[in-house]
């Protein structure tokens, strides 16, 4: 099923990479590199699934509290607010920013990236 997802995602075959995404993710934990590999492939004709997937794997990241994690988890942050602003929709950026920062406002080196994202 990887495998399968890879030639998808390589070939930037959309509809394959959705196949193969949707049937590894029932039985798997979604996967940092094929999902946000995935995530870019589709942005452009399905960007709530891009940003939804995105905010998921911050989420997961800012979980492992390290720095490094929220580091990762800011690049996926990044990645979700350039989206929405481009498709002006900045309004759901800063309520995804405002609802992330209410849950982690005790992971002080979080906040300061999340800050810098603005």
């Amino acid at each position: 099923k990887q495998l399968l997802l890879r030639i998808a995602l390589d070939d930037k075959n959309r509809e394959r990479a959705i196949q193969w995404y949707d049937f590894k993710n029932q039985f798997n934990k979604e996967d940092l590199t094929y999902s946000n590999e995935f995530a870019h492939l589709i942005m452009e004709e399905f960007p709530d699934r891009s940003i939804s997937i995105w905010v998921k794997l911050a989420i997961d990241q800012i979980e492992r509290t390290s720095n490094e994690g929220y580091e990762e988890g800011g690049k996926f942050l990044s990645k979700v607010k350039k989206l929405l602003v481009s498709l002006d929709r900045k309004g759901e950026w800063d309520s995804i920013s405002e609802r992330i920062g209410k849950e982690y406002k005790r992971k002080r080196n979080f906040m300061a990236i999340l800050k810098m994202i603005g």
